[in-house]
């Protein structure tokens, strides 16, 4: 009976033992725990934002199997860099007065609280975004644009709204989504869940979501806290708030947050969509961040063209000159009077007749016969004062030994004509400050919607996640595509002509 009790101890040790065990590794990891929230290209570097413990003592990062150079961390603990929230609210007439005076409340605090190296966007949505206040930093700003926002009998369409934006943003800011709304309904034709979570996963930001009840939205608010959980951001629902001051300080909580930054190697900058390792280490062991990233292309440098050596304009060929025979040295000669000088007279003479017969032997042996050779055409004789010009080898000219203008004609609009010199990608869109050719006149046409480049002296364009898609002759492109002079394509419902000249 005591053996039996022994054991029934040993083995309660033992339960007790790897409970408190397991417990310790899931405290150590979520010490160590880190989440990706955006991450982004800018000047060939990549620029990542996470949050987690921010006592880390070194930081590796990898893109596919090539381990990237200089990579920098910055902490917001030690050195606070500043960040952009963008507040969306649906202005819809779903939201109930209870719940709206909360949410004033709840935004109004917020504005007073934050940190001074924070800038808030306020925006209504509805089918369309209205921006009330654009990156401000201004408190008492903020709290009037707020004051301002209205209801209106209207749809919302959170996803277009989102897909849209995230074409905007500038991939070196940590940008920030803060959205109330009752949930996310896809529009009949507009952007799906899926389609957004798809390009959350590239152009991944972190979105706060402030859901509130209406009706049996209980599907929609679930498709909108989805968002929350899969960018990293916090879900509340305004419903069952009681403390406002708790949804405050986790929305204003930023000290974990830290950017890390590393050079991209050229030669994977290829415009392919890789994976990326972040390895960060510190005392409590290493852990692994994973994300995605659309690398940049980085186009080879042209050829510089050879420079040929000027030719020597040709002149009449004048007659040929006489060879100079050296002079014998002199004999000398005794002098014996007037013999001696008739000697040395003759002497002179004799010379005289032997270098004219030389001259006339090698004027004759210079003048060669002409021959007709057959199949060999004789090469053409320049005329007077035409110049010779040496031809380039053929190998060594290629497409981008010289300048190209791309010129695109709207077919429906001829007095649209738009052109832009193909030294680098050139980037269409309706976002006047990020691209270089602005289709700013047509709301099918996403902000940065495709881009035209060259590579390996071709040209090509290639879609960038807009929300219409990019056409060519007629075709729908999912990857890059080469085009030429006379090629059709078309951006959301604008179409152009494209037409590639030599400049």
């Amino acid at each position: 009976m005591k053996h039996q009790r022994h054991l029934a101890g040993i083995k309660s040790g033992i339960i007790i033992f790897m409970f408190v065990f397991l417990i310790s590794g899931i405290l150590v990891m979520a010490a160590q725990n880190y989440q990706l929230l955006q991450i982004g290209v800018e000047d060939g570097q990549i620029v990542a934002y996470m949050e987690g413990d921010a006592d880390v003592s070194e930081i590796d990062c990898q893109i596919g199997m090539i381990p990237c150079e200089e990579v920098n961390v910055t902490t917001m603990a030690d050195a606070p860099f500043p960040f952009h929230t963008i507040v969306l609210i649906d202005n819809s007439l779903s939201i109930t007065r209870e719940n709206k005076e909360k949410a004033i409340e709840l935004l109004k605090t917020y504005m007073q609280q934050k940190s001074e190296n924070e800038y808030v966007s306020i925006a209504i949505f509805g089918e369309n975004i209205d921006f009330l206040i654009e990156k401000s930093n201004d408190a008492q700003a903020l709290q009037d644009a707020i004051d301002s926002i209205s209801q209106n009998n209207q749809d919302t369409y959170l996803t277009d709204i989102l897909y849209n934006l995230l074409d905007t943003l500038d991939a070196g800011e940590y940008t920030r989504f803060f959205v109330l709304s009752d949930g996310v309904d896809n529009k009949a034709i507009g952007i799906t869940k899926e389609e957004l979570t798809e390009k959350l996963k590239i152009n991944s930001h972190p979105i706060y979501t402030l859901g509130h009840v209406y009706g049996s939205n209980e599907a929609e608010l679930e498709n909108m806290f989805s968002l929350s959980r899969a960018t990293g951001g916090k879900e509340f629902l305004l419903d069952e708030a009681q403390d406002l001051e708790e949804i405050i300080s986790q929305l204003g909580n930023t000290q974990g947050l830290m950017c890390v930054s590393a050079v991209i190697p050229k030669e994977i900058s290829d415009g392919s969509s890789k994976n990326i390792l972040f390895t960060m280490k510190s005392n409590a062991g290493e852990y692994e961040v994973k994300g995605q990233i659309d690398l940049p292309f980085s186009l080879l440098e042209a050829t510089p063209e050879p420079t040929l050596a000027p030719t020597p304009e040709p002149t009449q060929e004048p007659s040929p000159a006489p060879e100079i025979t050296p002079e014998p040295a002199a004999i000398p000669v005794a002098d014996s009077g007037s013999d001696g000088g008739g000697m040395l007279l003759l002497l002179i003479l004799l010379l005289l007749i032997a270098a004219v017969v030389v001259f006339i032997f090698k004027g004759k042996k210079g003048k060669k016969k002409e021959v007709a050779v057959l199949g060999v055409p004789e090469e053409p004789h320049l005329q007077q004062n035409q110049k010779q010009v040496q031809m380039p080898d053929p190998e060594m000219t290629v497409m981008l030994d010289r300048r190209y203008l791309l010129v695109l004609k709207d077919i429906k609009d001829s007095g649209r004509i738009f052109r832009y010199p193909m030294d680098d990608k050139v980037v269409i869109g309706r976002n006047t400050d990020k691209v270089n050719i602005a289709i700013d006149y047509n709301l099918t046409v996403s902000g940065q919607h495709c881009e035209i480049y060259v590579r390996h002296n071709r040209f090509y364009i290639r879609d960038l996640n807009s929300s219409n898609k990019t056409f060519v002759n007629g075709i729908e492109i999912h990857t890059e595509t080469e085009i030429t002079s006379g090629c059709m394509i078309r951006v959301g419902e604008v179409e152009f002509s494209v037409e590639m000249l030599p400049i």
